[in-house]
């Protein structure tokens, strides 16, 4: 009988145990995910307040950046940066604000919408499109490890800015 109970006890502690750790796992992930989406917050509040210095920490060095307007993904914190920096020369008044935000222990999904006034054409775009004012919704993945963003993608629709800018027509072609 003896063994039975001591049995029993055994499979209680471990249990318990197990449940313990489960939960420890559950608290890191949820304080994991609650200090990425703040990061991001911060983050938000950096780019509009013109705060190089707060992305300077929070990218890896080996970040990188995918924007549906760039022929090819931003390699390195620094190209990043410095593409940043220039959007700001051609609309300085640039800003983004979010809508919702969603995240993981690795991951931040922002809805946003980011806002500005074009005061000199980017590469390749006419000086027409001086003292336009656009808004362009957009979502954002960010991609974390190790605490620092790793990856990021974010998806807009073109036509919209472009139509915003005077670049496109307002309604797309009809299709054949």
């Amino acid at each position: 009988m003896n063994r039975k109970i001591g049995f029993v006890l055994i499979i209680l502690v471990i249990g318990f145990s197990l449940g313990c750790q489960q939960m420890k796992v559950a608290e890191q992930t949820a304080q994991a995910t609650e200090t990425n989406i703040q990061k991001i917050r911060d983050g938000f509040t950096a780019f509009n307040n013109r705060d190089w210095s707060f992305w300077e920490n929070l990218l890896s060095d080996n970040a990188t950046s995918s924007d549906p307007m760039m022929p090819q993904p931003l390699m390195g914190k620094a190209a990043i940066l410095q593409y940043n920096k220039q959007m700001i020369e051609v609309m300085p008044d640039a800003k983004g604000v979010i809508k919702n935000i969603y995240g993981g222990p690795n991951h931040v999904v922002v809805e946003a919408v980011f806002s500005g006034t074009m005061q000199k054409p980017m590469p390749g775009m006419p000086e027409t499109v001086v003292g336009k004012t656009f808004q362009m919704p957009a979502l954002q993945f960010l991609e974390f490890q190790g605490g620092k963003v790793t990856r990021e993608i974010i998806s807009y629709d073109t036509w919209v800015v472009m139509k915003q800018l005077g670049l496109m027509p307002e309604s797309p072609p009809p299709s054949k």
